[in-house]
């Protein structure tokens, strides 16, 4: 059966945005995410092959040296389906 990568993205300004909440605020939201992804996790346990992780800061490597970089790229897991709407 196919594979695919499952690629979970955030915008800087979204980030940005839920940092300048309270902690309060943070926690409050983090309780209801969790929450929401555990069940999915659950109902899509069958099909999950990797649940992946989350993806750390960026650093780009050139011949001019490194610099931090913009990655909007956040996380990630691996689903087995038949077709890619199925996954």
């Amino acid at each position: 059966m196919p594979r695919f990568l499952a690629v979970y993205t955030m915008k800087p300004e979204d980030f940005a945005s839920f940092r300048k909440l309270t902690k309060a605020e943070q926690d409050a939201i983090d309780t209801v995410g969790v929450a929401q992804w555990a069940a999915w996790e659950e109902k899509n346990a069958a099909s999950i092959l990797d649940r992946g992780g989350m993806v750390g800061k960026t650093t780009r490597i050139t011949r001019d040296g490194i610099a931090k970089a913009f990655n909007p790229l956040c996380g990630y897991l691996v689903i087995e389906a038949e077709t890619a709407d199925d996954a």
